[in-house]
């Protein structure tokens, strides 16, 4: 049984503790609500934990509407590289998981999340979505090269990119791979799913994201061997 009085992120180092929560996520899976999702897996429900750890709360049960809220409506359509089309997805995935905490774990805050994942939300978070003034400044260059036929999955997509729009603006060339601005700047490049990065890179999918953990996790555990 999932222990909710944990904290799922480290208050010292801000790491996530997703081997905890891909346990929740492999029950969720194998429950009538998850079944259906079985077959590829959760995309859009480890994004919206992580973004609600990295800026709002430690543990799930602090998830409650208000949250959701952020997340969902403010910090997907600023941050998360998706298309409008797939809002509709990502509500219902949110949906069934929250169905299956409140009937599995009687979750308190579960109602009131569930009360917000309403028909007419899919349909708010797709106008979020395909709003560019939304789009925060990382967003809004993946989205424009994406635009433009780059791949800006890959860090040689972003850089020939880079070197167009800098070139249009009339700008240096580049810098070297490797030297592209940090978390700390306008645009975040860096590792993407770094776990100790609070600032998930928008260039990748969730379903991206959850494999590149996995692989992570499993270099970690061959380290500590």
């Amino acid at each position: 049984m999932f222990d909710f009085s944990k904290r799922l992120i480290s208050e010292y180092d801000g790491a996530i503790d997703w081997e905890r929560i891909d346990g929740l996520l492999e029950e969720f899976l194998d429950s009538e609500e998850g079944k259906p999702y079985r077959p590829s897996g959760t995309h859009w429900v480890p994004l919206v934990i992580e973004y609600a750890l990295r800026y709002e709360v430690a543990k799930l049960p602090e998830i409650d509407r208000r949250v959701m809220q952020i997340v969902l409506f403010g910090l997907f359509p600023e941050k998360v590289s998706m298309a409008p089309e797939a809002a509709p997805e990502a509500i219902r995935e949110t949906r069934a998981f929250w169905t299956f905490l409140q009937r599995q774990y009687g979750l308190k805050n579960a109602a009131g999340v569930l009360a917000l994942l309403d028909p007419g939300a899919e349909g708010r978070l797709r106008k979020e979505l395909a709003d560019p003034s939304n789009y925060g400044m990382a967003k809004s260059f993946v989205m424009a090269g994406e635009a433009a036929g780059f791949d800006m999955t890959t860090q040689e997509g972003m850089n020939e990119f880079m070197a167009v729009y800098n070139a249009r603006l009339g700008l240096p060339p580049m810098p070297p791979a490797g030297a592209l601005p940090g978390p700390d700047d306008d645009f975040d490049f860096g590792d993407a799913d770094d776990e100790d990065d609070p600032h998930p890179d928008p260039s990748h999918s969730p379903k991206e994201r959850a494999e590149m953990r996995k692989k992570k996790r499993k270099a970690n555990k061959k380290k500590r061997k």
